[in-house]
């Protein structure tokens, strides 16, 4: 079946099959659709109308009748994706990487405990938490093996972080050129402290004279 409009760019529309028995008015969809007008359905060949002929109960497509015993088919044209909890958040996160041939093909740079916190692809064909794969901490595992040259890609739906406190590796040379003395605080890592021992010279060797009256020291 053609579809009228531009071609998606990223990933691909999914279908799921129903089948109808005359009496059953209600289904449960793979997918949380945000509206009616979000799928696509057609009962024995013949499109649906929104919100007429059929509407949505959360994750459930309830028709106003009862479909036969026909080919039922519908079509996500818009998804809702839910997450562990909501959050105010001012930042989102992502990371890329490619198949190895195994069901762990890369590590995550943030650590996560729910796998509906993050949205994840490859090539471009979104994976169903805790189905396609799931996470503790920075390990991703699919649960079938991702081959090589696979794009995966990783969206982080739900980060925290404290107003004012920059993410780790977020602070670029450029943005600590001419800094004031007074953002300076608390010590030196021990490995700097290290390096930065002080250094002494005889005198002598500098080619000057000196000389120490009442507690004071003068260069000549």
């Amino acid at each position: 079946m053609a579809y009228i409009g531009q071609d998606l760019e990223y990933g691909a529309l999914e279908k799921q099959t129903l089948t109808g028995n005359g009496v059953l008015t209600t289904f449960e969809l793979n997918y949380i659709p945000r509206s009616a007008t979000g799928l696509l359905v057609s009962v024995g060949g013949v499109i649906q109308e929104p919100d007429v002929a059929y509407t949505i109960s959360g994750k459930n497509i309830v028709f106003t009748t009862a479909p036969a015993a026909v080919d039922i088919f519908v079509v996500f044209l818009n998804t809702e994706y839910m997450v562990s909890s909501v959050e105010s958040v001012d930042y989102m996160d992502y990371q890329t990487g490619t198949g190895t041939g195994n069901t762990t093909p890369l590590v995550l740079t943030h650590s996560i405990s729910n796998a509906e916190d993050i949205f994840v692809m490859l090539n471009g064909i979104k994976q169903t938490p805790d189905t396609d794969y799931t996470v503790s901490g920075t390990t991703l595992t699919f649960t079938s093996t991702v081959a090589s040259g696979v794009k995966v890609m990783v969206l982080y739906l739900r980060l925290q972080r404290q107003v004012g406190v920059p993410l780790d590796g977020s602070v670029t040379n450029p943005k600590i050129v001419s800094m004031d003395a007074a953002k300076l605080t608390g010590s030196l890592p021990s490995s700097m402290s290290s390096d930065l021992t002080p250094q002494y010279q005889d005198i002598s060797t500098l080619g000057l004279q000196w000389a120490n009256v009442e507690n004071k020291v003068a260069l000549t």
